[in-house]
């Protein structure tokens, strides 16, 4: 079983920065919830989204379910967590490479003010931030409107798809898997399984995601869908822009 979870209130979108005081406390009480579910010896797995916001919401998250558990009296073996490149935040190409929006913020904000002829990447970027800046909500941006130089939707679901699978399929793997992501990643993903947008998960929110061969079930705000995972070769419009496979640290 697989819990995606937001990663908490972060202190920028302008960077790559960390959690809040409060973000770290949402964190903290999503780890706490989810030790309900989590039954004496099982193994927890962890990883995350290789951004700053996500990894501390990773630590947080996995720190609290571990107390609560021993609180209860429960046993839990924690893994260390690691970053997965496939359950990254929807991604930007950018001069030839796939980067995470807040990690081309500095770059773009730089582009912007040279008043040069910009690429089509940063003109993409400036809707996209505007879209934040208008409503707090540029994920709803994001998946509505046909972008050439962002992740599309489906590629993000299709990989995010393929990681937890990956990861199901392991030779060893844990009970349950935490993996700290990101709002579009997650919104799309039960766009998918619903079939229509049920809008924008709030920091440290999850969506648990059940993988069974190529049968699953996604599974938000007490709705339910089973879904079936692709296993032909994706069409060339699914190739992923990144390598999704992480390794845990050595």
């Amino acid at each position: 079983m697989l819990h995606l979870v937001r990663h908490g209130e972060t202190l920028s979108y302008d960077d790559d920065a960390g959690l809040t005081e409060l973000g770290l406390r949402q964190a903290e009480h999503r780890g706490r919830a989810l030790s309900s579910l989590v039954r004496d010896g099982a193994r927890i797995g962890v990883v995350y989204a290789p951004t700053e916001r996500a990894r501390s919401t990773a630590g947080q998250v996995s720190h609290a379910l571990l107390t609560a558990a021993t609180e209860s009296g429960k046993r839990v073996e924690m893994a260390a967590g690691y970053p997965d490149e496939g359950f990254g935040n929807v991604s930007l190409w950018v001069d030839g490479k796939a980067m995470e929006p807040t990690q081309t913020r500095r770059l773009h904000l730089a582009l912007v003010e040279t008043g040069a002829p910009e690429p089509g990447w940063v003109t993409e970027a400036s809707r996209f931030w505007a879209a934040h800046a208008a409503t707090g909500d540029a994920m709803t941006f994001w998946l509505t409107t046909p972008l050439l130089w962002h992740e599309p939707p489906g590629a993000v679901v299709y990989r995010i798809l393929q990681a937890a699978r990956r990861h199901a399929e392991a030779a060893v793997r844990p009970d349950h898997l935490l993996v700290a992501t990101h709002s579009g990643c997650m919104r799309a993903l039960v766009t998918w399984a619903a079939g229509v947008d049920l809008g924008e998960p709030e920091n440290a929110e999850d969506v648990t995601l059940q993988v069974d061969g190529d049968l699953g079930s996604v599974e938000f705000r007490q709705n339910h869908w089973q879904v079936r995972f692709p296993t032909e070769p994706p069409p060339p419009w699914f190739q992923p822009v990144r390598t999704p496979a992480g390794q845990p640290p050595s």
